[in-house]
């Protein structure tokens, strides 16, 4: 089943040029899941990302995309997370829940002046769910993201249906999960 909501403009089809396992924090279930996958891509100013699942996934909660909306808190449920470093120690997340809602929160250094940002930079959404497989398709306005961009972060929160959580990302630092944590920004762009 194929669920999707878009902005205005035609879908473009996407080589990924970079594709990275998440990594499940060890003090989380793996919830049924063996593998989370991120790929993205940027194509004529638009940034392409794919989340991909695998695993046993039928007490999973991934609402099918409804539309795309602001949202808040999106990552107390099953939520993917992107997060872009720029010069300094100043970065920007973004959240985008499998419903289509998405948020994106400024930060001046690790967790210090958080600051929501008022408009949404997604373009559309598309989710496909399969037996055994789930894959979250967004598109993003790149000329939202803080330029020039050093360094980037993938993580997801994945909750089931009695709320338990599981927690993967890139890299996790020592301790309980913090995406904010420098150790997710792994992947390094080119200057």
């Amino acid at each position: 089943m194929v669920r999707s909501a878009r902005r205005a403009g035609s879908r473009v089809k996407v080589r990924y040029d970079d594709r990275r396992d998440l990594i499940r924090h060890p003090e989380s279930s793996a919830l049924g899941l063996d593998s989370v996958q991120v790929a993205w891509s940027m194509v004529d100013a638009v940034w392409h990302l794919c989340f991909q699942l695998s695993g046993q996934l039928n007490e999973l909660n991934l609402p099918p995309v409804a539309a795309l909306t602001q949202g808040q808190d999106l990552w107390q449920h099953s939520c993917f997370e992107m997060f872009v470093k720029s010069a300094g120690s100043s970065y920007r997340e973004f959240n985008f829940a499998p419903s289509g809602a998405s948020a994106a929160y400024d930060f001046k250094s690790y967790r210090d002046g958080q600051f929501q940002r008022p408009e949404s930079l997604l373009m559309s959404a598309e989710a496909q769910r399969d037996a055994g497989m789930y894959r979250l398709e967004l598109q993003l306005r790149a000329d939202g993201l803080p330029w020039p961009a050093q360094r980037l972060g993938f993580s997801c929160v994945i909750e089931d249906q009695q709320q338990r959580k599981a927690y993967w990302a890139l890299q996790h630092a020592p301790g309980p999960a913090d995406f904010h944590h420098s150790d997710n920004f792994q992947i390094e762009l080119p200057a």
